[in-house]
């Protein structure tokens, strides 16, 4: 499944490139479903690019009912591997559940552009697989029932994450 947010931004696209970039943790209490980000490496890879691991801790609470018995903590937590490049304000990004290993496949590029009147256009694009059927413990007929539920779930907690992120940046400058 492809997907694309586009949010408006009343700041310079300098501040808000450089708040998604090295601000993420102060952002998360705007973020729905996210309880915790934590940067776990940085790389500087040439003039003006930046490799950033974040790990990212999701609420416990927005997994359906139907699907908790199933879901221990540690599956609510997700790597986000990230390749930024300052001179084109964009981010080359994965996630990776380290407890979902080969169950989804989720990556994209996030842009940081002008919108020629001193704000800023975040545009986040990615691409969304998912594979239900490789959960272990799971029995594979449960799993081809679920599906529909883990795709729709999974959705749910990472695109309103990467849509609302945007609107996270604009109330964390406004409030600055």
């Amino acid at each position: 499944m492809d997907f694309e947010f586009t949010e408006a931004i009343s700041h310079p696209r300098e501040r808000v490139y450089e708040l998604l970039k090295n601000g993420l943790t102060d952002l998360v209490p705007l973020v729905p479903n996210v309880i915790q980000v934590t940067e776990l490496s940085r790389e500087q890879i040439g003039p003006g690019e930046e490799n950033i691991v974040n790990e990212w801790h999701g609420d416990p609470g927005s997994a359906p009912r139907l699907l908790r018995p199933f879901i221990r903590p540690e599956m609510q937590i997700w790597r986000d591997y990230a390749h930024w490049v300052d001179h084109e304000y964009l981010v080359h990004w994965r996630f990776e559940a380290p407890s979902f290993a080969n169950f989804y496949e989720c990556g994209g590029t996030n842009y940081v552009e002008e919108d020629g009147s001193g704000g800023t256009i975040v545009r986040l694009t990615g691409t969304l697989v998912t594979h239900p059927e490789r959960i272990r413990g799971v029995p594979k007929g449960l799993a081809r029932k679920l599906a529909p539920t883990v795709e729709k779930w999974l959705i749910n907690l990472v695109s309103p994450n990467l849509s609302e992120l945007p609107k996270a940046v604009q109330q964390f400058l406004d409030q600055e």
